[in-house]
């Protein structure tokens, strides 16, 4: 699977799970500004708190930890770019349910691959506990082929 595949992949389960977007714990969200803000470092941060428009997060760059406050209010927010938190096995079976509902396959057909997907030991079965980034290439190209057919 190529990485532009990979892309439409992720992209078709963020669109069926729209919670993987949420600004809440767990979610991964790039900030970039181009004036030198001496409170928060450029980087990749991981959400660990979002109360009252406030979003407390993490970021490890080289071996170092650092932190950062971001208000959601602010024009500074501008600044952030969303990425989403790792998609998960129970996302992906959220979005397989929801191509089944669309008539996109069949329910035999569909629970045919969460079954294959699952409960049975093959080469395309999710690895347990890894999100979707860390799956085998024949697991990637099973659930391409399944939810993007287009």
């Amino acid at each position: 699977m190529n990485k532009e595949q990979y892309k439409q992949l992720e992209n078709k389960i963020k669109e069926e799970v729209p919670e993987i977007m949420e600004l809440k714990f767990g979610c991964k969200m790039y900030y970039k500004n181009a004036e030198k803000n001496l409170l928060v470092e450029n980087g990749e941060y991981i959400i660990v708190d979002n109360d009252d428009g406030f979003i407390n997060a993490i970021c490890e760059e080289a071996g170092s930890f650092h932190c950062g406050t971001f208000d959601s209010t602010e024009k500074s927010f501008k600044d952030i770019k969303v990425i989403g938190r790792d998609i998960t096995l129970e996302d992906v079976l959220v979005a397989i349910k929801k191509e089944m509902e669309k008539d996109g396959m069949g329910y035999s057909d569909g629970y045919g691959c969460i079954m294959d997907l699952c409960y049975r030991e093959q080469y395309n079965s999710w690895i347990p506990n890894k999100p979707l980034s860390e799956q085998r290439e024949e697991t990637l190209t099973f659930l391409y082929n399944l939810l993007c057919k287009n």
